[in-house]
């Protein structure tokens, strides 16, 4: 023990020489970026000092300094913002003001004018056509000051509003056929108001309804010919050979009058499974197939329209998980 004692010193002394010099420089670095003024840079040296040696009084006290610089020099460009009627981002800078300083009572004043400013404007955008916004800035005073209470009375009354706005818009969509609108609305009314009158039981119908209106039946009629091979020519075993996913159905006879699709029909000749019976003889199969399309220029921009209806009804869906939540 004796002998091991001088290596557990030389041990000790070299990391803490090796743990005094990073954390040295960082402060060192610091303390130059805080002299000229930089306040952002200095808080990350005297940050990366603390992870080196947490606690340490001298750079906390330092650190707190920089954060009360940082909080002022925010608050004088919030306010700026503000000045010049750019309520969202004058708000987020104070935000971040009163949240690196949060004893600075300046800051706090601020922070509650801003937020004043911010929901008379959500107010006054609800009878506007850009209503959406009021939404926006309710949840940027909320992210702020989660506690506020006319915050929270005017976030309820806007999601009222924006709910009935949707529900309407998408009412007047199915009423001029537009399904792939309608469908969208209904899905912003969810994520305003996830229990809003019967919006969740519409969505399901109008998807059921593009559905519909997308499928395209193929009318399997009977093959002639070869009378083994024909007879299996049934629409359920060719069915099986499609992805349900894909709006396309084999079928036997035309669901309605109104559905969209083509009648097919043909032949079976000329050919033989199996081997040869004799050496000498050839068994081939010659055959031509070929087809005509007619593109439809209405299926891609519907296609589309389903596609974005989709995207905003999982986002709605997310909504909804994280309300009940």
């Amino acid at each position: 023990m004796i002998l091991a004692r001088p290596l557990v010193t030389l041990w000790l002394a070299v990391m803490l020489a090796a743990c005094g010099g990073p954390f040295k420089d960082a402060v060192k670095r610091g303390d130059q970026f805080a002299n000229a003024g930089m306040w952002d840079k200095a808080s990350v040296e005297y940050q990366a000092a603390l992870k080196i040696k947490p606690g340490d009084t001298d750079v906390t006290i330092k650190l707190r300094q920089i954060a009360e610089k940082q909080s002022g020099e925010r608050l004088t460009r919030g306010k700026s913002l503000m000045a010049r009627g750019e309520i969202e981002a004058g708000l987020a800078v104070i935000q971040e003001a009163a949240r690196l300083s949060p004893d600075n009572t300046e800051a706090q004043r601020a922070l509650t004018d801003a937020n004043q400013a911010a929901l008379k404007k959500a107010e006054d955008l609800l009878a506007t056509a850009e209503s959406h916004k009021s939404f926006e800035l309710t949840q940027l005073v909320l992210k702020g000051s989660p506690n506020d209470p006319r915050a929270k009375e005017m976030d309820e009354a806007v999601r009222d509003a924006l709910a009935e706005q949707a529900y309407k818009r998408a009412e007047s969509f199915q009423e001029s056929g537009k399904r792939g609108n309608a469908l969208i609305e209904f899905a912003a009314c969810v994520t305003y108001r996830p229990g809003f009158r019967d919006a969740k039981a519409q969505i399901g119908d109008v998807k059921l309804a593009l559905q519909k209106e997308l499928t395209y039946y193929v009318v399997l009629d009977r093959f002639t010919g070869d009378q083994q091979v024909a007879a299996r020519m049934k629409p359920e075993l060719v069915a099986q050979a499609f992805d349900e996913r894909i709006p396309l159905r084999v079928v036997g006879a035309m669901p309605s009058k109104d559905a969209r699709g083509v009648r097919l029909t043909g032949a079976l000749s000329g050919y033989r499974f199996g081997p040869a019976q004799t050496a000498s003889r050839n068994e081939q199969c010659d055959y031509i197939r070929g087809y005509d399309t007619v593109p439809n220029p209405a299926r891609a921009d519907a296609e589309r329209q389903v596609g974005h209806a989709e995207q905003r009804l999982e986002q709605a869906e997310r909504e909804v998980d994280r309300e009940q939540k």
